[in-house]
């Protein structure tokens, strides 16, 4: 709702020819991308029967998954091409919307993935199930 996929939406219409910062492109991704992610975790854990605590943990992990997908499409948008892609590319640079890759750079956008990433597979270290699915799907996240 208004406090979560439609504020993030909201956010991400209002950063087109404006600057941000890392923190509020960050607190964008987490509220237009990550919750789609918590949603699909909570579903999976609630049906689980996981415990608060475990809950707790996946939501977090789904925060930084989400994150993490968006610098991904970030760093792709802007490196790779159509015929990689099977998409437009360069539509943020073309539409003068800011993402980590305008904002920090190619190389330092690809640390904030990496680090992002660790801080998903962090969370999972947390869960005492298995997680290998999760784990896979975090780590593909690495490969632009």
């Amino acid at each position: 709702g208004g406090r979560g996929l439609i504020q993030g939406q909201l956010l991400d219409l209002a950063a087109f020819n404006s600057a941000q910062s890392i923190e509020e492109l960050r607190q964008c991704y987490v509220l237009k991308t990550s919750v789609m992610f918590d949603l699909a975790v909570t579903i999976g854990a609630v049906l689980g029967e996981a415990t608060d605590q475990e809950l707790a943990i996946l939501q977090n992990f789904a925060s930084a998954f989400g994150v993490a997908y968006q610098i991904r499409d970030d760093i792709i948008d802007s490196v790779q091409t159509f015929e990689q892609t099977g998409k437009d590319t360069n539509s943020d640079k073309k539409n003068h919307k800011p993402n980590y890759v305008s904002l920090l750079g190619v190389k330092e956008a690809t640390k904030e993935l990496e680090q992002t990433v660790d801080e998903a597979l962090d969370y999972l270290d947390q869960l005492d199930r298995p997680d290998a699915h999760l784990r896979d799907l975090t780590n593909k996240l690495r490969s632009i």
